[in-house]
């Protein structure tokens, strides 16, 4: 069982959820939502997630029914955190934005692309199929850099517009990383790890370990991004791995 993720107040379709209802034998979630008929239902939380549930039955929409001809669109979830958002992917991937983008971002479905991006698929004015970035949609603009290197994280604070050369060292440098851990290089002719963090455009030197240390280079280079970025950290999942509280 994945996270619990409380849906009260979030809207699927037609569907608002008004409270918790209950958890059954296999440990999945029950919510109690009112219909914009009025009428209220008891819908499973994976269901209204991937989009089987948008309406009560008296809407037409039954188990095997077909789902309501105008929409066939999916739903993310969202937690308001003081001054930004928290949302999930379909797959409970976690994207940050800052709160005053929230209503032109609300009206799509967010997903994880394969080189790390928070996208949605729209279609243009000739039909054709496309991919829409959420950066790109926050800043309406193409040469954007992620400054704490995490793509989930797109807070405008965390975007900077870039030139098309500094994008493309960007990625030089990332496709050659030599440890496999952003922040960590090994060099080959003095024979130890360097550790490292940037904050602001300026490099942080972290220390230089041997071989044998490579694994304490890691930890130190994720105690400084727990320290400069927080939960905003683009390591965060090796947190667990390595210790970091």
């Amino acid at each position: 069982m994945g996270k619990f993720i409380n849906l009260t107040g979030q809207k699927f379709g037609k569907l608002i959820v008004k409270f918790f209802s209950h958890t059954d034998n296999r440990k999945q979630s029950y919510w109690t939502c009112e219909c914009d008929c009025g009428n209220k239902t008891t819908v499973r939380g994976s269901e209204l997630k991937n989009g089987t549930y948008i309406s009560c039955k008296e809407c037409g929409n039954k188990r095997g029914a077909d789902k309501l001809r105008t929409t066939n669109r999916k739903y993310n979830i969202f937690e308001k955190k003081n001054e930004y958002y928290i949302g999930y992917t379909l797959k409970d991937e976690i994207f940050y934005f800052d709160a005053d983008d929230f209503e032109k971002i609300k009206q799509f479905c967010w997903h994880k692309t394969k080189t790390g991006y928070v996208a949605t698929n729209i279609r243009s004015v000739d039909g054709k199929k496309k991919t829409l970035k959420l950066h790109h949609l926050i800043l309406n603009e193409k040469g954007i850099d992620h400054i704490n290197g995490n793509k989930m994280d797109n807070r405008k604070s965390n975007l900077q517009i870039c030139t098309q050369q500094k994008n493309i060292m960007k990625k030089f440098m990332q496709s050659n990383n030599t440890s496999g851990i952003t922040g960590i290089s090994w060099n080959k002719y003095r024979h130890y790890y360097h550790a490292y963090i940037t904050i602001n455009n300026k490099r942080i030197n972290l220390g230089y370990f041997q071989y044998k240390d490579f694994k304490k280079a890691i930890t130190c280079r994720l105690i400084a991004e727990k320290k400069y970025f927080g939960e905003f950290a683009p390591q965060q999942h090796l947190f667990n791995q390595y210790g970091i509280k």
